[in-house]
């Protein structure tokens, strides 16, 4: 490690990674502290970042003034702008400021201003191509109170890059990658939405997540579609190489079979006229949406998918999906096998038989229901109708956990339920009556069965309701994602604070990033803590904050944070020092890089060493006087 990077300094070379790469690197690496760059013809300038995020920089660009950006989007008007900027002449004070003593702006207007004119005036950084860049890393930044809005930095790449970057420079950064196969990461999906794109980028973006050779898609779409695969690229949502392979064969290769549409077994071919149906021959009509044979208490097979090289990718989210799509290609449920003699039709096993040779008319009887197998049947019943009156998600309909079940469980529990719950089950058990609810809930168990049993799909459930979602149809997913980045990045802001001891500053944080993320246990640890420790020398409650970090580890085992926060409670409330020891040697065990843990750890047992030293010298000499 050289000197200044020892100092929390360190230069970066713009021929190795360009700019663009640079700029997602800090986010990915949670930077906080400033980067001096070299801007042409004026000299070094500062961005200053607080996780990753730019807040503020004084690169100089005169059409990107505060008063300018306020009068372009109408918040101020150019009478005022020139008012503020004499003012601000004179008084030798910030134009913001002056705007703000004048009452044309609130605190948060302003600080809304400032992120925007951070925003344009970093565009204007992309241009650079050489060069380097020197990090000085920073635990706080000096800056102004209103200066707390972040920018975009996925939205920013993408703008620098369609500013500044032409086919030469991508192809110089990008190296071998330039014309290797290509696919779109999971990632993609999450964020594509915070990239900004235009709806008119739909259809690039879906091929991208298909899988495409870089030759063919460069001809095809231009600079324009290169600078949406580069912004990719440079954010790592972009595989390259060995690691797209299997799309460029799928795309290269013989051409994947279309998903195929089981009709049921019954139906005639569609090249021949369905015979108008009798009152004697007409077939019961099946469940909506359902292929399945009249008469068969056997559930269907679940739907099956075809391999393509892993599962298909997800479909693009937001506006990025262009209108005129192709829908997605639904695979029918498959119907039972009919029943009854060989050769014999599912038709005809529900109507009753013609007159016989002798005249006479047969009736089938009347089958009896049992009655508790029809009162645990519509109990059952009950509760699924109110989880789909609730808009339940797939997880709480087939009654799993999110992330702990694969699709193992989920085809062991589809299997369980589509055999109780199949409506043609119902006729054989004298309980026809209750068809109508069983097509309904059959229906939306046959709809979250098709979630479950995708990976990508699954997993994007997860993720949502992970971020505090709840799953429903028309949720959200794009702001949810927006809001659980967001409070990850207060989250790293408070621990930080808490590093430090500045316990009021890391409340606020935590609450905010609560508010926007109520379920991650992280915050909720974070917020306990530092409730406790806001009032922790004034003999705060440290009984409700244990309480509180105690039912978070029952739940969260191996969240190292809150048995952290469980060792720091009972250290500033001075009891329980065992508790203590096991909470920080836990904490260290689920993280090494923990390293509160460790110190905290070894300061207590060297107090236990020191005090067990203490009571061996004191009975020492209490027995030197005494013991003869």
């Amino acid at each position: 490690m050289t000197q200044a990077e020892a100092s929390g300094r360190r230069t970066i070379d713009l021929d190795e990674i360009g700019f663009a790469r640079l700029v997602f690197q800090l986010l990915r690496k949670r930077f906080t502290g400033r980067a001096q760059v070299e801007q042409a013809g004026v000299g070094p300038r500062q961005i200053w970042l607080r996780g990753g995020m730019p807040v503020f920089t004084d690169w100089a660009s005169e059409a990107d003034a505060i008063g300018e950006l306020l009068v372009s989007r109408r918040i101020i008007s150019a009478s005022t702008r020139d008012q503020a900027v004499q003012r601000a002449k004179s008084e030798s004070k910030p134009t913001g400021q002056v705007l703000m003593d004048m009452g044309a702006l609130d605190p948060q207007k302003l600080s809304t201003a400032l992120r925007l004119q951070c925003a344009q005036k970093l565009t204007h950084a992309f241009a650079l191509r050489a060069g380097s860049v020197e990090l000085i890393a920073e635990d706080e930044l000096d800056l102004p109170d209103e200066i707390k809005g972040q920018v975009n930095v996925l939205a920013l790449v993408h703008r620098g890059v369609e500013k500044h970057y032409d086919m030469a420079r991508m192809s110089a950064e990008m190296g071998e990658s330039w014309v290797g196969p290509a696919r779109g990461s999971k990632a993609l999906t999450r964020y594509q939405s915070q990239f900004g794109f235009a709806k008119e980028a739909g259809p690039v973006l879906r091929k991208l997540m298909q899988g495409i050779k870089l030759g063919p898609f460069r001809e095809g779409h231009g600079l324009p579609g290169m600078q949406i695969a580069f912004c990719l690229w440079a954010c790592q949502m972009l595989r390259i190489g060995d690691a797209a392979s299997p799309a460029a064969r799928a795309q290269s290769g013989a051409r994947p079979k279309a998903r195929e549409v089981i009709q049921p077994a019954s139906a005639p071919p569609k090249a021949k006229a369905e015979p108008k149906p009798s009152p004697t021959n007409a077939p019961l009509p099946p469940p909506p949406g359902l292929g399945a044979a009249a008469g068969d208490s056997r559930p269907p097979p679940p739907p099956s998918r075809p391999d393509l090289d892993g599962p298909p990718p997800p479909p693009l989210r937001g506006d990025s999906l262009p209108k005129d799509s192709d829908p997605p290609i639904v695979t029918a449920v498959p119907p039972p096998l009919p029943r009854g003699r060989a050769g014999g039709s599912a038709a005809s096993e529900r109507t009753p038989p013609g007159p016989s040779s002798s005249g006479a008319t047969r009736s089938r009887p009347p089958v009896q229901s049992d009655p508790k197998v029809r009162a645990a049947l519509e109990a059952e019943f009950d509760a699924l109708e109110a989880k789909i009156a609730d808009e339940a998600n797939a997880f709480a309909l087939f009654g799993l956990e999110p992330g702990k079940v694969g699709r193992k469980e989920v085809r062991a529990v589809w299997a369980d339920l589509s055999k109780r719950l199949h409506p043609d089950a119902l006729e054989s058990q004298g309980l026809s009556d209750l068809r109508p609810r069983a097509e309904r809930c059959f229906a939306a168990i046959s709809e979250a069965y098709g979630i479950l049993s995708s990976k990508d799909e699954r997993e994007k459930l997860e993720a949502v309701l992970q971020m505090g979602g709840t799953g429903k149809v028309g949720e959200d997913a794009s702001q949810l994602v927006k809001n659980a980045l967001e409070a990850e990045m207060l989250m790293r802001e408070a621990e930080r604070h808490v590093r430090g001891g500045h316990y009021a500053r890391a409340l606020d944080e935590y609450r905010r990033a609560n508010s926007l993320n109520p379920e991650m246990p992280e915050i909720l640890a974070g917020l306990a803590y530092c409730e406790f420790a806001n009032g922790a020398h004034t003999g705060g409650p440290a009984g409700k904050a244990l309480d509180i970090l105690e039912g978070i580890v029952k739940e969260n085992e191996k969240l190292a944070a809150a048995h952290y926060f469980i060792g720091m409670v009972c250290v500033m409330s001075q009891q329980n020092t065992s508790r203590a020891l096991q909470a920080f040697d836990t904490a260290y065990a689920l993280n090494p890089r923990l390293v509160e843990a460790q110190r905290q750890l070894n300061a207590l047992r060297i107090k236990q060493r020191q005090a067990a030293g203490d009571k061996k010298k004191k009975k020492k000499g209490f027995g030197g006087i005494f013991g003869r």
